[in-house]
């Protein structure tokens, strides 16, 4: 499905959700031109939001043994820094579409899904269409039967997802599995992009399997790391199973990532590593690690951006070429980690691989 158009939304009207103003279009206003914004300040009103309001979260919800129905939104949510936990859902994540929407701020903790599925499901959401996910966190179970399944979505049609992480186990029956995503397309504007995020997740796909992302295409990964096995056929990484590109949207980009784990293929072929295989298409690759101490098949190693190395060396801030980085000449402007304003790595110590900075929630790091 792809996505709506973009409304244009030029008033806000401040309301809560048992408001009579809220709903009320602004005298000679067109009703498709008004956005409004409410607070979710219980189940309650989390059970009742509104598909095109703009909310805010203003209470931590504990949702142990409720009901929860999946959503379709297209508007702006909030997390407010809460956290919404212990949700069970059956054959659908929180959301069930996501169409031009943000969400932000929001941490789930011990969220299950179960069931199964004739298309796709995700934790936060089955599908998601031109959507922003930045600074949120996803602690989950999913064990379901689908065509794809992600810690965050089944698919996402462009869109980004930044300074956010993903955490938990991904089993049952599904032909994509990925860490964030099981399927990562192009929407309106280009491909997904998923910027200085991680993944602690293990990864149990029926055959395209990756630790963020199953299969992705025209996508621009970065300043990323996934943590966890990764177990598929075929097509099967750490970081990405099989990246491709879109003619309408050009190539792809993966660049400055780390993988910690095994990558297992069933069928024994494929490649191991950060990456599974990739089409021959324009892309960029570069400073792409894994840790060929726990992974040593190292079939691609003689891939220049596809290196492995030792445990130790991941940790030692000196050893892998200074730490991770591109060559300026590679992605102009987005090379070195001393070019960024607020660095969002830190090299890490002897103890400690390298890790990013001020991640929300509890900062889980690769150790």
């Amino acid at each position: 499905m792809k996505s709506l158009s973009p409304k244009l939304y030029v008033v806000f009207a401040a309301c809560s959700l048992g408001s009579l103003g809220c709903g009320a279009a602004v005298p000679g206003e067109n009703v498709d031109q008004v956005q409004e914004k409410a607070t979710i300040a219980g189940w309650t009103d989390l059970v009742n939001m509104n598909p095109t309001t703009n909310y805010t979260l203003t209470v931590n919800i504990d949702a142990s043994g409720r009901t929860w129905t999946p959503k379709d939104y297209s508007a702006i949510f909030d997390g407010g820094n809460h956290t919404i936990s212990n949700l069970t859902v059956s054959n659908g994540g929180f959301f069930r579409f996501l169409s031009n929407a943000t969400i932000k701020n929001i941490r789930f903790t011990n969220l299950r899904i179960t069931g199964s599925s004739l298309g796709v499901l995700g934790a936060l959401g089955a599908q998601a269409t031109d959507t922003t996910v930045d600074n949120s966190a996803v602690e989950f179970n999913v064990n379901v039967s689908a065509i794809a399944t992600g810690g965050f979505f089944g698919t996402m049609d462009g869109g980004s997802i930044h300074r956010s992480y993903a955490k938990g186990t991904l089993g049952g029956s599904s032909d994509n599995a990925g860490g964030f995503i099981g399927i990562a397309s192009t929407g309106s504007f280009g491909g997904v992009s998923i910027t200085e995020s991680y993944a602690q997740v293990t990864v149990n796909g029926q055959l395209t399997a990756g630790g963020l992302v199953a299969s992705a295409t025209s996508t621009d990964f970065h300043d990323v790391y996934a943590v966890g096995n990764v177990t598929g056929r075929n097509a099967v990484g750490g970081i990405v199973g099989n990246v491709n590109c879109d003619p309408n949207f050009g190539g792809f980009l993966l660049y400055k990532t780390i993988y910690r784990g095994n990558v297992v293929d069933l069928n024994k072929s494929g490649w191991a590593g950060a990456v599974g295989t990739f089409e021959d298409c324009t892309g960029r690759m570069e400073q792409n690690f894994y840790d060929r101490s726990l992974d040593p098949s190292g079939t691609h190693a003689n891939h220049h951006s596809i290196q492995g190395f030792t445990t130790f060396e991941l940790q030692s801030p000196t050893t892998v070429t200074g730490g991770v980085f591109c060559a300026p000449d590679v992605i102009p402007g987005r090379c070195g980690d001393n070019t960024w304003s607020s660095p969002p790595w830190t090299a890490g110590t002897s103890q400690q691989h390298h890790a990013l900075l001020n991640m929300p929630g509890p900062n889980i790091q690769p150790r």
